[in-house]
């Protein structure tokens, strides 16, 4: 899960970053403005980073970044499925959902060790065996 996090955070700041380059060049008086309107409502302020959050954010930007990604190559195509299938991953994980744990794990794409999944929490008013 901190992995995702950290790719998040890592995405923001460049996020960030290109903005700056954006308000630079603008004329001093509007920056503020530009900048507001080139970050609001940034979905990787919110979501996950999956790749539709990715491209929606430097979209806005110019930068076609997903579709640069793919046409690059299809080994660029299947690492921005997998990013997802993490992604969607760490969710099931984090929201206790161990229905898509298990379809996760069914499709092969990801191997998990049991042992350090963490056990989903008890519902209220329900035992656990």
């Amino acid at each position: 899960m901190a992995l995702v996090a950290q790719f998040q955070t890592y995405c923001r700041e460049l996020h960030d970053e290109a903005v700056e380059v954006h308000v630079t060049n603008a004329n001093p008086r509007q920056a503020d403005v530009i900048r507001a309107l080139l970050t609001q409502g940034r979905k990787l302020e919110y979501q996950t980073p999956r790749t539709a959050a990715i491209g929606d954010d430097f979209g806005r930007l110019g930068f076609a970044i997903v579709e640069a990604l793919k046409a690059h190559s299809a080994k660029a195509t299947d690492d921005l499925r997998l990013l997802d299938l993490l992604v969607d991953f760490r969710n099931a994980i984090s929201h206790g959902n161990q229905t898509e744990i298990e379809s996760l794990v069914a499709i092969g794409q990801i191997k998990a060790n049991e042992d350090r999944l963490p056990t989903p929490p008890a519902r209220h008013g329900a035992t656990r065996s």
